[in-house]
């Protein structure tokens, strides 16, 4: 079945950078009346979505750069919900799924939240209650991928620094004090004054509570 209800400007071609990464919701449903129907129902509202008519689909042409959600079937032939679901684990993608399923489909619901799987609807399901569930999943995507590269940032400033000026920091966030680190290193207070006022500068922190802060955003809090 050839799936016809997709956009004139696919995920594979669009800019990410010219569409601002709006949220988009990705609809993967063997059941083009389903897909059509969830399309609609969303649209009404604003909210931009993308079709696909099989797991495989979706894999092959969606662009994981745009934040969003994925609304999908469980019992799909082929490579099923859970199997991508899988899938996109091991890819790393990171969008957060909605599942839809039958009220047979327990054992698989159970499943798929333990795998990460963020939420589910048992058909039918009420369109109000899906555009709530949608909207609230593409915030919490914005919300995390935001995060993500906050942490990145923190992580690239950091490898700025020198090896002494990470040592200094690193006791630092110890609440050593200038003295005591120096006694440590085997170096004079003062070149302590200055490594840490140089990796301050590079880091874009000033307090001692700061500097905690960023290396236990990235991991590298001193044992």
């Amino acid at each position: 079945m050839i799936d016809n209800e997709h956009s004139s400007a696919t995920l594979e071609t669009a800019d990410p950078a010219e569409s601002n990464y709006s949220p988009i919701v990705r609809i993967v449903d063997d059941d083009e009346s389903v897909r059509r129907s969830i399309r609609y129902s969303l649209r009404v509202d604003g909210i931009d979505c993308e079709t696909f008519e099989s797991a495989q689909d979706f894999l092959m042409r969606d662009d994981s750069r745009y934040p969003g959600c994925v609304i999908l079937d469980l019992t799909m032939p082929g490579m099923n919900g859970l199997e991508l679901q899988e899938e996109m684990i091991q890819r790393g993608i990171d969008l957060p799924i909605l599942f839809l399923s039958g009220n047979g489909d327990v054992p698989s619901v159970v499943k798929a939240l333990k795998n990460g799987a963020v939420d589910f609807l048992v058909k039918p399901f009420e369109p109000d209650e899906l555009r709530s569930r949608v909207l609230e999943l593409n915030e919490k995507n914005i919300q995390n991928r935001d995060k993500q590269n906050e942490i990145a940032d923190m992580r690239k400033r950091y490898e700025l620094l020198t090896k002494r000026e990470k040592s200094v920091i690193g006791y630092v966030a110890k609440d050593m004090m200038n003295r005591e680190i120096a006694e440590l290193l085997g170096i004079r207070e003062h070149t302590v004054k200055v490594h840490r006022g140089s990796a301050c500068e590079k880091l874009g922190i000033r307090s001692t509570l700061e500097i905690y802060a960023l290396l236990q955003s990235i991991g590298e809090l001193p044992e």
